[in-house]
């Protein structure tokens, strides 16, 4: 499946593929057929798409120097900018839990972002990093942060205040 761009990030839910299409933007395709998937949208981002989380008809979307787009895929040939919030640095992973959107943000290290109104996202917090943070996953009350030549545990029980944990 050739994306025009560079694929940087994919994720699938109910037989839409999402794709973070570095220098494209967002690229939507039905993939109910594995065999035939097909084009169904595209979304033109700002910046630069390294990775995508979805949550209900929402797509939230680590777009470089833009940084967090919210964009909503209820017509998926019609994907439609919902929301944005930009913070210093670049973005370039994200993980959506409940209502909090967390951000790998390069040499920015972890920012936290409050989502529960999609259109209007609001920052939370932020811890820097020694590193380059370049992917994050959350598992309960601690983010993991790919950072350079680590991985870091942050506490995120209080995500307006998260803190490194364990390097």
């Amino acid at each position: 499946l050739d994306t025009s761009g560079f694929a940087r990030g994919v994720r699938v839910a109910n037989g839409l593929a999402v794709i973070a299409d570095f220098g494209a933007g967002l690229v939507l395709v039905d993939v109910h057929d594995p065999d035939l998937p097909t084009h169904v949208g595209r979304y033109p981002t700002r910046g630069g798409p390294h990775a995508v989380d979805l949550s209900g008809q929402f797509v939230y979307v680590a777009d470089d120097s833009s940084g967090l787009l919210v964009v909503d895929i209820a017509d998926p040939s019609h994907p439609v900018l919902r929301g944005s919030v930009k913070a210093a640095g670049v973005a370039v992973d994200v993980q959506v839990v409940g209502t909090t959107a967390y951000l790998a943000y390069h040499s920015q290290g972890l920012r936290t972002f409050d989502v529960s109104n999609p259109t209007a996202p609001q920052r939370l917090g932020h811890v820097d990093t020694p590193g380059l943070a370049r992917a994050v996953s959350v598992w309960g009350t601690t983010a993991y942060l790919a950072d350079g030549d680590r991985v870091l545990a942050v506490d995120v029980s209080a995500p307006a205040f998260p803190t490194v944990a364990v390097s």
